[in-house]
């Protein structure tokens, strides 16, 4: 019995200090979805509306940007599960899913990317350029917040680390 309270407490004692480490970093993660999410939109209806292949080329790179984040923050909540009886290595395959998931949406969005590229080669259309700057300056001002939001956060956990680096090589492009 003694045994058992000592690794109760003691696991106890370290979920509680994960979790009040990582809950803050879950939350700047998920502000930074919903701030993707955002740019997302902002990028679909400023390239439908100024007839933009390169904003629509960018909403959709940030739309697997924020699956990808989306599925670094799932996996950090899944990951805090404890170890069960049916689950004797814990929740460890969930980043193993989502890894595939986003593989596979990159590669959908690539095709589509490739075909209505084709498309605009042969038939070349006139772009608003007023629009894109604007929507161009959005998405860059979201990217550096989204950077400067993790930058603190991205020290604790590898999968913050990952979203971290992957939006500061994208406010760099």
């Amino acid at each position: 019995m003694h045994d058992h309270n000592h690794h109760y407490f003691h696991n106890h004692h370290d979920r509680r200090h994960n979790h009040d480490v990582s809950s803050m970093s879950l939350i700047k993660l998920f502000l930074v979805i919903i701030l993707n999410l955002i740019i997302t939109i902002a990028e679909v209806l400023g390239g439908l509306i100024s007839g933009s292949l390169s904003l629509i080329s960018d909403a959709l790179h940030n739309l697997s940007d924020t699956a990808a984040i989306a599925s670094s923050y799932f996996s950090i909540k899944i990951s805090r599960k404890p170890k069960n009886n049916t689950r004797t290595y814990g929740y460890k395959r969930a980043n193993i899913l989502s890894a595939f998931i986003n593989s596979a949406a990159l590669l959908g969005i690539s095709i589509y990317l490739l075909i209505v590229a084709f498309r605009k080669f042969f038939r070349p259309s006139v772009v608003q350029s007023n629009t894109v700057i604007m929507v161009a300056i959005i998405g860059l001002l979201g990217n550096l917040f989204s950077v400067l939001l993790l930058s603190k956060s991205s020290k604790e956990n590898i999968n913050l680390k990952l979203s971290y680096l992957h939006l500061l090589s994208d406010l760099k492009k």
